[in-house]
């Protein structure tokens, strides 16, 4: 799939940054800087705020695009890319670089024919980050796909948000572990009420540090929250209700920045594939002062591989809708890797988000010629990393069998990427187990075997190797395939931990340094054995 990527880059002048265009992709020589032309004090965005008159959000998009057409040469790609028909793919991303370039509409890019780029699976594109924390673009997947979802906005129930993703998730035949953190005593009455053997629901804890906790303990492959976001000048947050905020009426939410989000996953190879921020502004920069948001900074210093957000207050029922819609979407995308271990394709996130643009745009303007007329369906972004996101089916589980309707167990060595990592070390010092209580499920009381545990060592939640053996019932693991780990995967394994522990040296983490040689070692040893 071809893609056009052109990147907004700041230049000092004598009367200060101006912002700039310049092509990116496809790689051209001698690429020109240009003047991008557009500023955000002009009308056509100044009358997106608040409720905007009709026409403003296909003005503020013609004005973007005529922007990148001003490009000669973005131009000629962009002009190509229009041409590309059903089913075939030409999306169109922004790269964010510079400070200023975050709050502008890109998502509302509107061709000269009248042609919305974000409603259309042809041209639907992101925003792309560069990160500081380089991580390998191939990840492993081991069902069951493991999602944390934290309801908990003060003074919004989060009944509806729940169900919308408790339909996703049980509509599919993907095998799915829900972890489900409230503060609403209806809400958790309700859940545990269910039975439902998939999903486990507990309280939110009532610090931050100890929500970091309990999410490390599960090690998400998607995080989703859902509460209050605040965009300010100096420090864009969330914030996340406790349960005496609800009991008492009285506010005192937990205010969570981006960098913690990044120690809601174990530290090595334990970053979640796709962060939801369902909350107002979380992709929103506010005051000179703030180079970038809650979202961007979640790729830029921590390197997730994707952050969806909103761009600007958004309305309960709007949040609902987009859960329900994306989920619909996302999950699948993940369940034809079951059918098709040898798929090798992509995630594509862009296009996973047109569907839910649609159903926004349709709630408000229901008539074709009118779709896109309102704001609603451009505040969901997509930010992503430059480098495409793949997964790797490791081991398949039966769907019918590992459906979210039907019992199922956990599985601690459900993920890591492809480039085997160190165990994680929570706060207290004893390796995580990645074992999770379910609700109605039974504990696993097969002793694991020799296999298992070594696959254990290369998990996030497995054991370090030459630890204890785990005690029935304590943990459940799959063990893997004999011929699973091939020579070559070995090979880049070495590879990729060798660069990161050149990394690991420089910055003094001796802890992690001897989880990492001793990895190195053992995976020395067997491609020596083979």
């Amino acid at each position: 799939m071809s893609r056009l990527v052109f990147s907004i880059v700041g230049q000092q002048t004598a009367d200060g940054t101006v912002l700039g265009i310049v092509l990116k992709e496809p790689p051209r020589f001698g690429k020109n800087w240009a003047p991008l032309g557009v500023s955000l004090a002009a009308p056509a965005f100044q009358a997106l705020h608040g409720v905007p008159p009709e026409g403003a959000v296909r003005a503020a998009g013609r004005a973007l695009f005529d922007a990148v057409m001003a490009n000669k040469d973005l131009a000629p790609h962009l002009t190509a890319a229009l041409q590309v028909q059903p089913p075939e793919r030409y999306p169109v991303f922004v790269e964010l670089t510079t400070p200023g370039a975050e709050n502008f509409p890109w998502e509302a890019l509107c061709s000269q024919e009248g042609d919305f780029l974000g409603l259309d699976e042809r041209w639907a594109g992101g925003r792309i980050v560069e990160t500081i924390s380089p991580l390998p673009g191939v990840w492993r997947f081991e069902p069951p796909l493991r999602v944390a979802a934290v309801l908990s906005c003060l003074g919004v129930p989060a009944a509806d948000e729940w169900a919308a993703l408790r339909d996703a998730c049980a509509a599919t035949g993907l095998p799915v572990r829900l972890l489900v953190l409230v503060s609403e005593e209806a809400l958790h009455e309700e859940i545990a009420a269910a039975g439902l053997d998939w999903v486990t629901v507990e309280f939110v804890p009532p610090t931050v540090q100890e929500i970091g906790e309990r999410l490390q303990m599960f090690d998400a492959h998607v995080l989703h929250m859902f509460c209050h976001g605040l965009s300010t000048e100096t420090s864009p947050h969330l914030q996340v209700a406790v349960r005496s905020d609800w009991l008492t009426a009285t506010s005192s939410s937990l205010m969570v920045e981006a960098q913690d989000i990044r120690t809601f996953n174990p530290r090595v190879g334990g970053l979640p594939w796709l962060v939801v921020l369902n909350s107002c502004e979380t992709a929103g920069a506010s005051g000179e002062e703030a180079v970038r948001s809650l979202a961007l900074d979640l790729i830029y210093e921590g390197g997730v591989p994707a952050v969806v957000a909103m761009r600007e207050p958004v309305r309960s029922d709007d949040a609902v809708l987009f859960t329900g819609a994306f989920y619909d979407q996302l999950l699948p995308e993940f369940e034809k890797l079951l059918h098709d271990a040898t798929e090798n394709d992509p995630v594509d996130w862009a296009r996973l988000m047109v569907g839910a643009r649609h159903q926004l745009a349709e709630q408000y303007e229901p008539l074709s010629d009118q779709l896109g007329t309102k704001k609603e369906w451009t505040l969901p972004v997509v930010y992503t990393r430059p480098a495409v996101f793949r997964l790797q089916v490791g081991h398949t589980v039966d769907a019918q069998v590992a459906a979210p309707s039907l019992p199922s167990t956990p599985n601690p060595a459900a993920r890591v990427p492809a480039a085997p990592a160190p165990p994680a070390t929570p706060p207290g010092g004893e390796p995580t187990t990645g074992a999770e209580a379910t609700t109605g499920a039974q504990p696993s009381t097969a002793a694991p075997s020799e296999d298992a545990e070594e696959s254990a060592a290369e998990s996030p939640g497995g054991r370090p190797t030459g630890s204890p053996p785990v005690t029935p019932g304590q943990e459940s693991v799959h063990s893997e395939p004999a011929d699973l780990e091939t020579t070559r995967s070995i090979a880049l394994s070495i590879d990729a931990l060798t660069g990161l522990r050149d990394q690991l040296a420089i910055s003094g983490d001796s802890q992690m340094l001897s989880d990492v040689d001793q990895e190195l070692s053992r995976l020395t040893d067997r491609l020596e054995g083979r």
